[in-house]
């Protein structure tokens, strides 16, 4: 989207992470070296492939409906097969967003190539976005705008507006009416309830959105750092997660991408050429700043074992049984028992507050 050059060896790196991580079904089963295929095709498979199988799981709600008309509990089986089938389609959605979404706006994102002042296509140079043929396209594509890139969080605004106040209670875990959408709000505090909603529009503004903003200038970029710089401060700020260590996982996502995005502009002013510096540790560096992530997690799940060790060897339990009491008020009414009470706090020792560790230290064997 932005049109940024990167170092050799991390680009390589990103186009191996692409290839994995977006859905494109052509690219994993290789159709490309049966079938002649274009970004045309990708669009269409991609676009049409999930509208299908909506209308399969449509159809197979359907057909329990019928299946199950003559049947004693038809009311209660019939709604247990449309939370599943409801649960399907809301997974669905979410699996195929981003990726369909990006290829929706790469429809829109052309460039020229050196001195030739025709319009090709970013993501295939082998079409031209001036033919007719590709204005179709493009009218085909604002059409899926609607269906995906604005249809699928707008679904998901309704479902949790829908169930706000039963995602707001205490219980929510356990209520079976919105288990279905679980996936949408479950790691989340429950005031953040909205939360995944703003997550589609952030995907949306430093991916799709992006393709219609002074396409490769300099300006582009400084705007993807604005929304970069503004979705970090949000989840600082906010800290939606319910696990603080999902929420330190968060930050350093948006750090990194911001450290990305200023790297890309520096490339952009070729302030790398003009001050010399070495491609190979640049690439890596950006490497190592995309996998800030990663390395968190893995060293979390390192240490859980070494803190879990470190607490048995030398944590504490309280036994209540120590000398030390809390404050009487008849005791400490006057100013000289209030002085004795807190000379006596100030020199208590762990042992005296009721303070054991949980196990002996090797002094005491």
């Amino acid at each position: 989207v932005l049109a940024i050059r990167f170092p050799p060896i991390y680009e390589k790196f990103t186009r191996w992470v692409s290839s994995t991580a977006n859905l494109d079904a052509l690219q994993l089963i290789r159709a490309d070296c049966i079938l002649d295929t274009n970004f045309y095709t990708s669009l269409m498979v991609q676009t049409l492939l999930p509208l299908a199988l909506s209308v399969l799981i449509l159809l197979a709600f359907l057909s329990t409906k019928v299946w199950f008309r003559s049947h004693r509990e038809r009311k209660k089986r019939v709604a247990t097969y449309r939370d599943h089938a409801a649960s399907t389609f809301l997974t669905l959605t979410y699996i195929v967003f981003a990726s369909v979404s990006k290829t929706v706006f790469d429809t829109f994102n052309c460039t020229q190539v050196g001195d030739d002042q025709t319009y090709y296509l970013s993501r295939d140079l082998s079409i031209d976005c001036g033919t007719t043929h590709h204005k179709k396209y493009k009218l085909y594509a604002t059409v899926m705008v609607f269906v995906y890139p604005i249809g699928i969080p707008l679904c998901y605004a309704v479902v949790l507006r829908k169930h706000r106040h039963l995602i707001l209670s205490d219980n929510r875990d356990y209520e079976p009416r919105i288990q279905k959408s679980s996936f949408l709000w479950e790691n989340y505090e429950s005031k953040f309830w909205w939360w995944e909603i703003f997550e589609c529009g952030r995907r949306l503004a430093l991916s799709g959105v992006l393709v219609f903003v002074a396409q490769g200038t300099t300006s582009q970029i400084a705007v993807a750092l604005l929304i970069a710089a503004f979705t970090s401060f949000f989840y600082i700020e906010n800290k939606p997660f319910q696990k603080d260590s999902d929420d330190h996982l968060a930050i350093i996502t948006q750090i990194s991408l911001f450290l990305t995005l200023l790297a890309g502009l520096l490339r952009k002013v070729r302030v790398d050429e003009d001050e010399g510096y070495n491609q190979l540790l640049f690439g890596i560096v950006l490497i190592s700043i995309n996998c800030a992530g990663i390395f968190m997690v893995i060293a979390g799940g390192l240490t859980r074992p070494l803190h879990f060790f470190m607490n048995a060897a030398f944590g504490q339990k309280h036994s209540h049984d120590g000398i030390l009491r809390g404050m009487d008020e008849e005791a400490t009414k006057d100013r000289d028992g209030f002085i004795d009470y807190f000379v006596q706090i100030a020199s208590s020792s762990d042992e005296d507050a009721g303070w054991q560790n949980y196990t002996l230290r090797a002094a005491k064997w």
